[in-house]
């Protein structure tokens, strides 16, 4: 499950799922998706605020197209993705944005 932090995805996101992706799993959802690569080179150059907004609407269509169910394929990016901005310096271990680059 994931929830804007305080209401505010300008802060942040409180992300309480740890999904443990398996590296079978990162290379089928989040490097040979076509559409998800479109979504993650899109967030080049963006704040970590901007992405946090374009992560949560990627979630919102994908619940959407799937009668408001979160497919484990985005989940598994979303959180992948994170993981990653928090390894590079900009959120923090709650997924709070430390840092807008």
């Amino acid at each position: 499950m994931i929830r804007a932090a305080t209401d505010d995805l300008n802060k942040g996101w409180i992300y309480d799922e740890d999904l443990g992706i398996s590296p079978e799993a990162a290379q089928k959802y989040c490097v040979q998706a076509e559409d998800w690569q479109v979504i993650r080179l899109s967030m080049k150059g963006k704040t970590t605020a901007q992405k946090m907004h374009i992560l949560f609407n990627w979630r919102e269509t994908n619940a959407l197209a799937n009668d408001g169910v979160v497919p484990l394929s985005t989940r598994l990016q979303i959180c992948n993705y994170l993981g990653a901005l928090r390894r590079g310096g900009q959120l923090d271990m709650q997924n709070l944005i430390k840092k807008e680059r």
